[in-house]
């Protein structure tokens, strides 16, 4: 009935989070019975964006001395990438910082900004970090992230190599690149057709960037 009604996906349940709401909901139960309103207990949009944004600065602070630290023996690795947001023009940047902690690998978020590689060293400010010379930086091989990083460690991305090499793999033989047009033609048709539920695996459309995936 939630479902329906909120118009929200299947997938909804299986979230960490949902189950941790639902069991506050139960513990609420047995320690106040049945005589409770749950509009009393459900905040508001606004209490909710308000606790949200308090809640991620207070564990960025819980954190900072652990990134700090890990910066500045060298032990971490950084993958950024920007896209754009061809509607509005916007430049975003991805930052995710990688280390290990306690013989755990670590794959932490730092930030998904609308903001330019010049504004790099802003974001890991904000989490205790000065100098960026410790972190190898792993990137594509784009003028804006080479000219941003000259002065840094930068490696370049296997996956993305790999990426470039079976794009110009397929324009340079052409018989590649006639199978992949009636694939494409295939796929759509497919689609069109609304064929795609018939199928075990749905078809994918061909992505120059991610023959890898």
């Amino acid at each position: 009935q939630w479902v329906v009604e909120d118009c929200r996906p299947f997938s909804a349940v299986n979230g960490s989070g949902f189950e941790k709401l639902v069991q506050h909901f139960i513990n609420l139960g047995a320690k106040y019975g049945e005589n409770i309103d749950i509009k009393d207990l459900l905040p508001s949009q606004r209490t909710i964006s308000r606790n949200i944004q308090k809640t991620a600065e207070e564990t960025k602070n819980g954190i900072k001395n652990e990134i700090a630290e890990v910066v500045r023996g060298g032990g971490a690795s950084a993958t950024i990438d920007m896209w754009t947001d061809n509607y509005v023009k916007r430049n975003f940047l991805g930052v995710t910082l990688h280390y290990q902690s306690k013989s755990k690998f670590v794959d932490m978020v730092l930030g998904m900004k609308s903001m330019d590689f010049q504004r790099l060293k802003s974001l890991f400010n904000e989490f205790g970090v000065q100098d960026l010379g410790p972190i190898k930086f792993v990137t594509d091989r784009g003028s804006n992230i080479l000219k941003a990083l000259e002065q840094n460690t930068r490696l370049n991305c296997s996956s993305h190599l790999f990426s470039n090499v079976l794009e110009k793999s397929f324009e340079d033989t052409a018989e590649l690149k006639e199978l992949l047009k009636a694939c494409a033609k295939l796929v759509k048709y497919f689609k069109k057709a609304n064929l795609q539920h018939k199928l075990p695996t749905s078809l994918k459309s061909p992505c120059p960037t991610r023959w890898n995936s």
